[in-house]
């Protein structure tokens, strides 16, 4: 095993959010810093097995300030994307208008895709408000003039 690398002052007073060291060997840790702390096996002893965790420490330290990078670039990427999409929103509406006399950009606009990933022709094909009552629901419903009784 080799000895890990010193401990820099700096760096001994940063903490991880969370310990990476497992509980069962910060237990050893506590063992060879109290009741081992003068007993030197050939490659391991107390200062070896600090280094050692003060390595890990240090690696998690380092994995938090990649997350913590990482959350910030998505949140800007979030950001981003939701600028363009308005962006592209404004850029619709404008082409809607500058082509409601063209029937063929209308055509061309009609297969742009809106934030619901439907096209325009299908969202403008949707039919509103309540369907019609057919026959047979009709006669199993009861007139108004019956129902007043």
């Amino acid at each position: 095993m080799t000895r890990a690398t010193p401990i820099k002052p700096c760096e001994a007073m940063l903490t991880p959010t969370h310990d990476p060291v497992a509980p069962w060997c910060a237990d050893v840790l506590t063992l060879f810093a109290g009741a081992l702390g003068d007993v030197r096996f050939p490659d391991v002893d107390g200062p070896t097995l600090e280094g050692a965790a003060q390595t890990v420490r240090r690696a998690q330290l380092e994995t938090e300030s990649l997350e913590r990078a990482l959350d910030e670039a998505r949140a800007r990427t979030h950001t981003a994307n939701a600028e363009f999409a308005e962006l592209c929103g404004r850029a619709l509406a404008y082409a809607r208008v500058f082509a409601s006399t063209q029937p063929e950009l209308e055509a061309a606009l009609a297969t742009v895709r809106t934030r619901s990933d439907k096209p325009l022709a299908e969202l403008a094909q949707k039919k509103r408000g309540r369907p019609r009552k057919d026959r047979a629901t009709v006669e199993l419903l009861p007139d108004d003039a019956i129902a007043a009784q």
